[in-house]
C-alpha cells in the first residue's frame, strides 16, 4: 500500500520517545519510506492510471458502485 502524507515522522518519534533502538528507528525508517509517495500532486509518483475509469464522476453518478473503493 503506498500512502501520500507524512506521518513516518510521527512513527520515528513515537519509537524514540519510548526507547527504541537506534536500528529500530532506522530500520523502521528503510521499511516505511518505500511505502511513501511524495505530497507534491504534480511528482512523477503521483501519476494514476485512469484508463479503468469509465466517465467523469458527477453530482449524478458519484454513488454509482463502479467507483467504491477507487482513490482516483
Amino acid at each position: 500500500m503506498i500512502v501520500a502524507h507524512n506521518h513516518i515522522s510521527h512513527s520515528l518519534l513515537t519509537r524514540y520517545a519510548l526507547g527504541a533502538s537506534p536500528t529500530l528507528i532506522e530500520d523502521t525508517l528503510i521499511y516505511d519510506a518505500g511505502r511513501h509517495v511524495s505530497l507534491d500532486p504534480a511528482a512523477l509518483d503521483r501519476k494514476v492510471d485512469e484508463s479503468h475509469v469509465p466517465e467523469k464522476i458527477t453530482r449524478e453518478n458519484w454513488t454509482d458502485q463502479r467507483y467504491l473503493g477507487q482513490k482516483e
